[in-house]
């Protein structure tokens, strides 16, 4: 039997993951064959005469399987790069996205002083408090998470980045097992609807972790939780950055809590109101 080649098959899965729906079928189907061959995505065009062995062809066939369910390819390939970081991840946890890069983007952009004690809640994979670890050097990062199983990737991620000393990860529901003052506090919290998650694409619904995107009381739930009790939590000019839902900014600049100033909902680079900051003011107390 005649050996299929590298272009062959590249054609081939294109066209099956079209006929499944995958969003960008051509990429995907580079993206996953220099997955399964271990090659860089430049390589697969290099290589187009090039046969593959069936041990390779069964390889792959599990790999565009997974993918032709609407499996993540974030997830298949177990590992994705987030701002300044690379993260182990897979069904424990979200898939970073790129707008909660332009949160720690915006968080570096914002600070005037480099926080030296910041708390991520939420932390998932532990993208945030690992980014934030490396873009601040002399900080100490507390990571947080309600799911043991997140718990356990986020340990993962520290050690992957080399992290050991200054990140470590804590068990909790929000703020019940927190200890201690810090200079920031950012998390990245769930605030869908069922109605939003509903329209969602097949790879968020069916795969990510829905408790880590859907909250009560129109998503607004956990972020009401944290923002209730940041003061606690946080030391005299210390600031709040929170990645938030649509329709939330009047409710965000509006919650009834005396302690938070300077309070700033920002738009996103889709033009969509995402995020929110605020301070932990000594005129409040």
């Amino acid at each position: 039997m005649m050996m299929q080649t590298m272009i062959e098959i590249l054609k081939k899965t294109e066209a099956y993951f079209l006929s499944k729906g995958v969003v960008s079928p051509r990429l995907n189907a580079e993206l996953i064959l220099a997955h399964v061959l271990n090659l860089k995505r430049l390589d697969v065009y290099l290589s187009h005469d090039r046969p593959l062995t069936e041990e390779e062809l069964d390889r792959l066939r599990i790999a565009v399987r997974r993918r032709g369910n609407r499996e993540p390819i974030q997830y298949i390939e177990g590992n994705t790069e987030f701002y300044n970081c690379s993260l182990n991840v897979d069904a424990r946890c979200l898939i970073p996205r790129p707008e909660t890069e332009e949160l720690v983007g915006w968080i570096s952009d914002s600070l005037t002083d480099s926080p030296k004690q910041i708390l991520d809640l939420g932390s998932g994979s532990g993208a945030i408090a690992i980014a934030l670890a490396i873009l601040y050097k002399d900080s100490r990062v507390v990571a947080v998470d309600s799911s043991r199983d997140a718990i356990d990737l986020i340990q993962e991620n520290i050690k992957l980045n080399g992290l050991g000393d200054r990140v470590e990860s804590l068990h909790s529901s929000w703020y019940q097992a927190v200890h201690g003052k810090y200079d920031l506090i950012v998390s990245n919290p769930p605030y869908l609807t069922v109605e939003e998650l509903e329209t969602a694409e097949p790879e968020v619904k069916n795969y990510e972790p829905n408790a880590a995107l859907v909250s009560d009381e129109d998503g607004f739930k956990d972020i009401a939780l944290i923002l209730e009790d940041a003061q606690k939590f946080l030391n005299v000019g210390g600031s709040l950055f929170l990645e938030t839902g649509i329709g939330h900014a009047e409710r965000l600049m509006s919650f009834p809590n005396r302690f938070l100033s300077k309070r700033i909902c920002k738009k996103d680079l889709s033009g969509r109101h995402r995020f929110f900051s605020a301070e932990f003011s000594s005129m409040n107390q």
